[in-house]
């Protein structure tokens, strides 16, 4: 019996050998606590004849990776010694070996310095030594890629502080890009529309977003020596020569645009982002970012409270004759009294909160010091008011379809 289960051992491992040039596949059987079957499927390498591996193909696909590299996958064929990449810039062009791949488990190959926009075309083998020899598989079929700048994330969309007509995006820097175009959509009476490019500024005109590039290139044609004269800038004093950089990140930083905008209450808002590099004149675009969905955030009552603290704290340190008045309940834009310099503007619906409290701040201390140096008001509080369409707004009407805020010093 002993001999007769040698033989039968020895008979089905020659027909497994025979009878694939792929690895087999066997299943381990086991059960968990709670008594559930769990199958593990593990590689089981077959030995290869020469017969078998030029038998077999390996199958590959290529694709972008960043605007200078192209990435190629593969099935692993277990138990060969590696695998051969080809490369052509045409597809029935002649293919060029670009990289040898040792080992069977690693299925991938990142092609680089690559010309973005064109594309490559590629076939993978396997190889593995025989008795001695190199034996090779068949090629696989021809797959393509080309190289372009790699999808960005949106990260951010919010409105200004400083006024209520702009509206700003955020995204993700990619390595490559020349600039970004910046598109938008929104949902009215559960029906979307399609993507934008431009949108309607509040004078009427068509406008599309503007990037930091694209105000940077703007800014450098105008002011050539790379420095700004002639504006006010804080943390610079008068007269100064503002360096080219910090003037245009006064108004958008990298990886920003903006455009000069109010969005509507009815409608919900999407932006989405792509990078593009240009080569040769033209524009190689990357694939669009997943939308982003502009929201509020701003909490009101939050910034009541620091910016009351705020206005006491000032005044204690600077103008001690000023006081805050605590109790004004009852008291708004309509009842109440305010100077020209106690309107202090307005900002977006989807302000930032620390942006709305950084300009409020530097608004209030102004106010107060103007009351100081002119021997006005010796009282006040701050008023924050949402102003929806059809609100009074001072000794005006919000007659817009926005809502904003608007932020006043009264006494």
């Amino acid at each position: 019996m002993k001999i007769k289960r040698l033989l039968l051992t020895a008979a089905l491992t020659a027909a497994l050998a025979v009878t694939s040039a792929v690895p087999a596949m066997a299943e381990t059987v086991t059960a968990d606590a709670g008594d559930q079957a769990v199958v593990t499927t593990t590689a089981v390498t077959t030995k290869w004849t020469s017969s078998k591996l030029k038998a077999a193909t390996v199958t590959a696909k290529a694709a972008s990776y960043r605007y200078d590299k192209v990435k190629l996958t593969w099935e692993q064929l277990a138990g060969v010694d590696g695998y051969q990449v080809y490369r052509a810039t045409s597809k029935t062009g002649t293919y060029t070996k670009v990289a040898t791949v040792k080992g069977d488990s690693t299925t991938s190959y990142i092609n680089t310095g690559l010309t973005c926009g064109k594309t490559y075309y590629y076939k993978v083998r396997a190889y593995k030594k025989i008795s001695g020899k190199y034996v090779y598989s068949k090629y696989s079929a021809v797959t393509s890629g080309k190289p372009v700048p790699s999808k960005t994330r949106v990260k951010d969309a919010w409105g200004s502080a400083i006024g209520t007509h702009t509206v700003y995006v955020e995204w993700t820097g990619i390595a490559g890009a020349t600039d970004y175009e910046v598109q938008y959509r929104y949902t009215l009476n559960g029906k979307t529309s399609s993507w934008k490019t431009k949108v309607e500024s509040i004078d009427g005109e068509w406008l599309p977003f503007k990037t930091y590039n694209t105000l940077y290139r703007e800014a450098k044609k105008k002011y050539p020596s790379g420095y700004v004269t002639g504006v006010v800038l804080a943390g610079y004093p008068r007269g100064s020569k503002i360096p080219l950089k910090e003037y245009v990140e006064s108004t958008v930083k990298k990886n920003q645009a903006l455009v000069s905008w109010v969005p509507q209450d009815d409608r919900i808002y999407e932006f989405r982002v792509r990078a593009y590099r240009t080569v040769s004149g033209k524009k190689v675009y990357g694939a669009w970012s997943d939308p982003y969905t502009m929201v509020e955030t701003f909490d009101i009552d939050a910034a009541y409270a620091e910016l009351e603290a705020y206005a006491k704290d000032y005044a204690a340190k600077n103008y001690p004759q000023w006081h805050y008045i605590d109790d004004h309940e009852g008291m708004n834009d309509s009842n109440a009294s305010f100077y020209v310099e106690g309107e202090l503007g307005g900002s977006s619906r989807y302000v930032k909160q620390e942006d709305f409290i950084e300009n409020y701040k530097d608004d209030i201390a102004r106010y107060i010091r103007r009351m100081k140096s002119s021997g006005g008001q010796k009282e006040g509080f701050v008023y924050i008011k949402k102003v929806r369409p059809g609100d009074t707004e001072g000794l005006g009407i919000n007659d817009s379809d926005n809502t904003y805020y608007a932020v006043w010093m009264l006494y």
